[in-house]
């Protein structure tokens, strides 16, 4: 569902740098990109540290796939700059954020 688009990547290039081309390539801000290989999140940051990912650290086979979701439109009514969840057991999102996500993965 949705677009494919074709980025090259070097084993060493940080994921921060792989969401910049992506961000260019597909006008989406990097700060609204979330980054899937199957169930796994490629995050810019080793958790817990300020040290860059880089693609390698992933061991995603050579012309894999990877999921893009777009999350501008699901962060509408936040008054942060990030949204914050308090309690994990509550996290979801509402039919009009889910709405919107339907409208985006259908173009």
């Amino acid at each position: 569902i949705g677009r494919v688009v074709q980025v090259d990547v070097k084993a060493t290039d940080t994921i921060r740098a792989i969401k910049a081309t992506v961000g260019k390539l597909l006008n989406v801000s990097p700060e609204y990109q979330l980054l899937n290989y199957g169930s796994i999140q490629l995050r810019v940051e080793a958790q817990g540290t300020r040290r860059p990912r880089v693609f390698e650290e992933y061991q995603i086979p050579s012309h894999a796939t990877l999921s893009l979701t777009d999350y501008r439109g699901l962060r509408q009514g936040c008054t942060d700059s990030i949204c914050r969840i308090k309690n994990t057991e509550y996290r979801g999102i509402t039919v009009a954020q889910l709405a919107t996500l339907v409208d985006f993965l259908r173009q």
